[in-house]
């Protein structure tokens, strides 16, 4: 398992009650990338044309699409890196450890 630090991008603007950070466990950089602060995971669902989030404990997914979530919308500018590493194996999936949230 590694230890990610995914963040939002350098002059990202980040407004009150959104997060800013968060640092996570999971097996890879593409893990942790779709997964938002709260413990929750993108899926591209093609029967909408669009992203939807999942629930990283329960695999739900959310039916309707909101894309805002106090998350970046755009995964592909998120800034991820690998900070750490544990020899074992917890779980399988993501958890995220910490998150930066701004409280308005």
């Amino acid at each position: 398992m590694k230890i990610f630090k995914v963040s939002r991008p350098e002059g990202d603007k980040i407004k009150y009650d959104e997060y800013s950070s968060f640092v996570c466990i999971t097996s890879h950089k593409a893990k942790a990338r779709r997964t938002h602060p709260r413990n929750e995971t993108r899926v591209w669902r093609a029967e909408t044309g669009q992203w939807h989030w999942i629930d990283c404990e329960t695999g739900k997914v959310e039916e309707e699409n909101d894309e805002y979530h106090s998350w970046s919308t755009d995964i592909d500018a998120l800034v991820v890196e690998e900070i750490g590493s544990s020899p074992q194996k917890f779980f399988d999936g993501v958890k995220v450890i910490l998150a930066s949230y701004h409280a308005g």
